[in-house]
């Protein structure tokens, strides 16, 4: 299985090795347990998953694995929340093809990414995207857990619908804003606490 571990997550493993090597120590079976547990979630966290890319031109994907939070009109855009839990795949994918026009980086808090009210100062990164239809935004919002958000692209750069955007360490959520002037037929397609699939499942239908 293809994974980001060695190059990402190396340190990661340092605790739960510590902690098995105590339990073995003190021939502890519920610490080493434990570890393997711990272990195990930090060793899947970074894996990179097989998928499928919805490549049709006349759909929107979804730009993470999680559970949809919340689908939102607000000032003529459509807003997908999704949130990450840490038995989540933590990469996130290009939504549409475009052009990656900008990043924009914000500092700020690290509450819990599901408390959405006490989150929208959290510290985000912010990709924009130039399509056929507007501009979309793909947000990755760091959570409690969450510390780290690593790109994997660069603006000014063509991108293809299924590439990878980068990563957020841990439990965390990814927002995807849609504008919806110019596509007033687009038809939103998941419901809220649907599980979706890194550019798999289809967020938005457009108009044809």
């Amino acid at each position: 299985m293809r994974n980001y571990i060695v190059k990402f997550g190396l340190k990661t493993l340092i605790p739960p090795s510590i902690i098995f090597i105590i339990g073995i120590y003190f021939k502890n079976t519920y610490i080493i347990i434990v570890s393997l547990l711990i272990f195990s979630i930090c060793y899947n966290f970074f894996k990179r998953p097989n998928i499928k890319v919805k490549k049709n031109k006349d759909v929107i994907v979804s730009p993470s694995f999680g559970r949809v939070q919340k689908i939102m009109k607000i000032d003529n855009n459509i807003y997908i929340s999704i949130f990450l839990s840490i038995f989540d795949p933590h990469i996130q994918y290009v939504p549409y093809n475009g052009l990656l026009i900008s990043q924009i980086y914000k500092k700020g808090t690290f509450r819990a990414a599901f408390l959405w009210e006490k989150s929208i100062f959290n510290e985000r990164m912010i990709h924009n995207f130039e399509t056929r239809v507007g501009t979309i935004s793909v947000v990755q919002i760091a959570g409690m857990i969450a510390r780290t958000i690593i790109p994997f692209i660069s603006a000014k750069k063509d991108v293809k619908k299924g590439d990878e955007i980068g990563m957020i360490k841990f439990g965390s959520r990814v927002d995807i804003i849609v504008p919806i002037k110019g596509n007033e037929e687009m038809e939103i397609l998941v419901k809220q606490g649907q599980y979706v699939y890194g550019s798999e499942t289809v967020l938005i239908q457009l108009n044809k």
